[in-house]
C-alpha cells in the first residue's frame, strides 16, 4: 500500500461558531488521519490532518460556551507558517456578516481562492456567499435561516438550493444545517478517497449518512 498523499484542513473558529458544524466533520475526516488509515490498513490516496485556527491563539468561545483553542491563526496560514489544503468553515450566530470581524472575512475570502477545496455548514455558506467567493456556483445552508440567507446575498450570483442535504459545486462543499456537515464531509470522503474509505470512516462513527439529496427539512421548513 503507498503512502497516501497528506492534506492540510483548517478549521476556521470565531466566536459563536457551533460546535458540531465542525467538530462532526472533523470527526469524519480524523478517521482517515495518517496514524488512522495506517493502523487500520486503510487503502486511500489522501489522508487528512486537521489544524484548528483562529484570529488570535486565545479561546474561542463557540455556542453553548464551550472553549476552543486554536492551533494557529489566520496570519500563520496567510503568511506561509501553517498549510491549508481544505478549509471547514462553520456556522452559527457569529456566522452572520455583521457579526464576523474584518479579519474572518478576509480570511474566509484568501482562503476560498487559495485552498484546494472549501467546505462549509450550516449558515457557513452565507459568510463565504458574502465576499463574493461562490458567484456562479451552487450552494445550499440551514433551513432556517435560507430565506433570510438567500435575500441578504442577492447581489451574488449564488443559486441557492432549498432541497438539498449538501451541495457539491466545482471546489466548494455546502451543507444545510448542524449535523449535516457529518453528510456532507461522509459525501467528501467518498468523492476523494473511494466509497470503500468512506465507508470505513462512517463505520468507525457509527454513523449511516444521508445522500446529497436526502433532505426533508426543506419541507418542514415551507421552502418547497
Amino acid at each position: 500500500m503507498s503512502a497516501p498523499k497528506v492534506l492540510q484542513v483548517g478549521v476556521v473558529l470565531f466566536n459563536g461558531a457551533l460546535p458540531l458544524d465542525f467538530i462532526g466533520p472533523s470527526s469524519i475526516l480524523s478517521a482517515l488521519s495518517p496514524s488512522s488509515i495506517e493502523r487500520n490498513s486503510i487503502e486511500t490516496p489522501y489522508a487528512f490532518e486537521i489544524t484548528n485556527l483562529g484570529e488570535t491563539l486565545d479561546d474561542v468561545t463557540c455556542t453553548g460556551n464551550l472553549n476552543i483553542r486554536p492551533g494557529k491563526t489566520y496570519a500563520d496560514v496567510r503568511e506561509g507558517r501553517a498549510k491549508m489544503d481544505i478549509m471547514l468553515l462553520p456556522g452559527g450566530v457569529g456566522a452572520r456578516p455583521w457579526n464576523a470581524s474584518q479579519a474572518l472575512k478576509a480570511f474566509i475570502k484568501w482562503g476560498a481562492g487559495s485552498a484546494e477545496y472549501t467546505l462549509t455548514v450550516c449558515t457557513g455558506s452565507w459568510l463565504l456567499a458574502d465576499t463574493g467567493a461562490l458567484n456562479g456556483q451552487r450552494a445550499t445552508t440551514n433551513k432556517a435561516a435560507f430565506l433570510e440567507c438567500k435575500k441578504a446575498t442577492a447581489e451574488h450570483t449564488v443559486e441557492w438550493i432549498p432541497e438539498a442535504r449538501f451541495v457539491h459545486s466545482g471546489k466548494f462543499w455546502t451543507s444545510s444545517g448542524v449535523s449535516a456537515g457529518i453528510d456532507m464531509a461522509c459525501g467528501f470522503v467518498d468523492e476523494l478517497c473511494g466509497k470503500e474509505a468512506g465507508e470505513k470512516a462512517r463505520d468507525w462513527a457509527e454513523y449511516t449518512s444521508a445522500s446529497e439529496g436526502d433532505d426533508p427539512f426543506a419541507k418542514k421548513c415551507g421552502l418547497i
